[in-house]
């Protein structure tokens, strides 16, 4: 009974670690979700749970804090020199693609202003660009 209770434990020991993201570095949770913490795996940032179990798959060059551009649940990401959103379900709402984004509301209300391929538009809260005729 002993043996089996201890094949069991170490069984489940080892399915519980070899689930769990492996990371090089752990980072403060900062402005996050609760139960996120913001992980680094080969030079690139996501987001794993108290469990260990991925949110965000790391292949962000930065991830910034949750609420910087304005929506609370919007975190501003960045692969290379484009940026976009994440929110705080893991879902990435605006795909990196933008050369710059303004904080929410600066120019207009519930719009961000935003770079694309030298043309200037904006992004409205459900992430579609609207192009600046001006």
């Amino acid at each position: 009974m002993k043996k089996a209770t201890l094949i069991i434990i170490l069984a489940v020991t080892y399915f519980t670690v070899t689930a769990q993201v492996q990371t090089d570095k752990v980072h403060d949770n900062g402005s996050t979700p609760s139960n996120w913490t913001k992980v680094c795996k080969d030079k690139k940032y996501g987001f794993i749970d108290e469990t260990g179990k991925e949110i965000v798959k790391p292949k962000y060059d930065s991830i910034y804090n949750f609420g910087e551009k304005g929506i609370g649940n919007w975190a501003l990401v960045r692969i290379g020199n484009k940026f976009g959103f994440i929110d705080d379900t893991g879902n990435e709402i605006v795909k990196p693609i933008y050369d710059s984004i303004n904080k929410f509301g600066e120019l207009e209300l519930n719009m961000a202003s935003v770079i694309i391929d030298n043309k200037k538009g904006f992004i409205d809260l459900n992430g579609k660009f609207i192009e600046n005729k001006k």
